[in-house]
């Protein structure tokens, strides 16, 4: 018998002991959430420099791209999430007035109960977190599964939450693959993935036995169009910074650029330019460039190398898990640069003529989490964003579209299913229970049967009813 069997039962009576107090969590409870919320907030301000420390050490990641895209990131929807709590858990209420008598209706945005949280490695801070805020805004109690890739972060992940929070509010479960497999084989309430398409679809057909309600944040070939109106210094110093940050492990980096044929030198010429100037001609020595994950990730990518031709880069130290920024073109059909997300820092450029051809194309590949475009033409934002089926249009930036918490983050198809931060976190985590009250014991007779003699009557009932 595995650990992760042994501990199951464990398991079980925990989420049953979570369940039956999220069954009596009412709107009241609104200062118990918020104290949660707080106590989250000393978590990241109070450990920032051990949050650095285990970033830095999983992933290589520098100081600064650290504070910026996982401490800060998470403060700020922290503290959005706070200040709106109070108007969203209000109760949506009226009373009508209907020909059959007085009716009082709510609706309630009620917690599922007990959730699962599995996160990924790449932000294992932020994506373990933002979600974690939104479900226990919403008065769920949570069980985390933060990803063994990630162990540094793992541990704090734990050793913070055990020393803030009881078991029976917020549960930590370190562990392997067989880790996550036997938790879902527990009946949860939510769960909540982020990850690759590949484990998603895993967690999704175990949620489906189960018919438990699930998100799915996952990725894609998110594409980068950048038109003859727009390739300027300033956009590609954009697209670099947003390729290469987290040495391209992000789902949200752009995966690929279209370049248009007329400004595909100019564009190639200005990306090696700004690749030396934010990392230097010797990128393994600067401290503003983050490392890959493990040896396994490092070959997948290495073996990117060889799939088309190196304009730029392309060196790389397995023992160092560093593989410098990297340009390519003439990328071969039907390998895995081409098919599959790159998640990593190789960023393929590919020239293009005609828009309708190459929107035709795109059209042909499994939805993205995000399609980039960068164009002052008004007219053709508008043709992409008409004909472009992706989880989001960012115009003119890259990236930064994920920091806002006013509006909702999620993908579409191979993407996603569901979104979050903000406001469609807390819908995320809840659903909506009706109260429908007659207030008056009436019953009209045109209701019921027989009908025959009553029809023109009723039909008139049911029209003021309706409309």
């Amino acid at each position: 018998m595995t650990d992760s069997n042994a501990n199951k039962e464990k398991w079980l009576i925990l989420q049953e002991i979570q369940k039956e107090q999220v069954t009596n969590y009412s709107k009241a409870n609104y200062s118990k959430r918020i104290d949660r919320l707080n106590r989250l907030k000393k978590i990241i301000k109070q450990h920032e420099k051990e949050w650095l420390t285990a970033l830095n050490s999983d992933l290589g990641k520098p100081e600064m791209e650290s504070f910026t895209s996982e401490i800060a990131t998470t403060l700020n929807e922290l503290d959005y999430v706070k200040n709106h709590l109070r108007r969203w858990m209000e109760t949506d209420e009226n009373t009508k007035h209907t020909v059959l008598g007085k009716v009082e209706q709510s609706i309630l945005n009620v917690p599922y109960g007990s959730i699962l949280i599995i996160s990924p490695w790449n932000y294992p801070l932020q994506l373990t977190f933002v979600p974690l805020i939104g479900a226990i805004a919403a008065g769920n109690r949570c069980f985390i599964k933060p990803s063994e890739k990630s162990p540094a972060v793992s541990q704090l992940v734990n050793k913070l939450i055990s020393s803030y929070f009881d078991p029976e509010e917020i549960f930590v479960v370190e562990g392997e693959a067989d880790t996550a497999q036997a938790l879902l084989t527990m009946n949860w309430d939510y769960i909540f993935f982020t990850g690759s398409s590949l484990i998603g679809r895993k967690v999704y057909e175990a949620a489906s036995r189960t018919l438990t309600p699930i998100t799915l944040e996952l990725g894609g070939k998110n594409p980068c169009i950048v038109d003859e109106t727009h390739c300027t210094k300033e956009t590609v110093q954009k697209i670099i910074w947003g390729k290469f940050l987290n040495a391209g492990q992000t789902c949200i980096a752009p995966d690929t650029v279209y370049v248009h044929k007329a400004v595909e030198e100019k564009f190639t010429r200005l990306a090696i330019e700004t690749i030396r100037d934010f990392y230097g001609r010797e990128p393994e020595k600067s401290s503003d460039y983050s490392r890959l994950v493990d040896s396994k990730h490092f070959d997948k990518i290495k073996n990117h190398l060889t799939q088309g031709d190196i304009i730029y880069g392309g060196s790389g130290k397995r023992d160092a898990l560093f593989i410098e920024p990297t340009l390519m073109n003439n990328i071969k059909e039907d390998t895995g640069l081409a098919k599959e997300e790159v998640f990593g820092p190789i960023l393929p450029i590919i020239a293009y003529e005609s828009s309708d051809r190459l929107l035709t194309k795109l059209n042909k590949q499994a939805a993205p989490l995000v399609t980039y475009l960068f164009s002052d033409n008004p007219k053709y934002v508008k043709e992409v964003n008409n004909s472009i089926k992706t989880g989001a249009l960012v115009v003119n930036q890259v990236i930064l579209h994920v920091a806002s918490s006013k509006i909702p983050f999620g993908g579409v198809g191979n993407s996603g299913i569901g979104s979050y931060h903000g406001y469609s976190s807390y819908k995320t985590f809840t659903y909506e229970k009706v109260l429908y009250n007659q207030k008056k014991d009436y019953a009209n007779k045109a209701l019921f049967p027989p009908h025959k003699s009553q029809r023109i009557k009723l039909f008139s009932y049911f029209r003021k009813w309706f409309t």
